[in-house]
């Protein structure tokens, strides 16, 4: 992800709000590669 004017904060710092937006794409994303489509 780049960090760049729309995902930084006033300190200059990644907003969080990006990481977890991050965390959760990856984890979703994760959780879908392990479902069993069989069952």
């Amino acid at each position: 992800m780049p960090v760049d004017s729309r995902t930084k904060q006033p300190a200059g710092l990644l907003h969080g709000g990006a990481s977890m937006a991050l965390a959760e794409t990856l984890a979703s994303t994760g959780a879908y590669l392990c479902i069993d489509p069989e069952k």
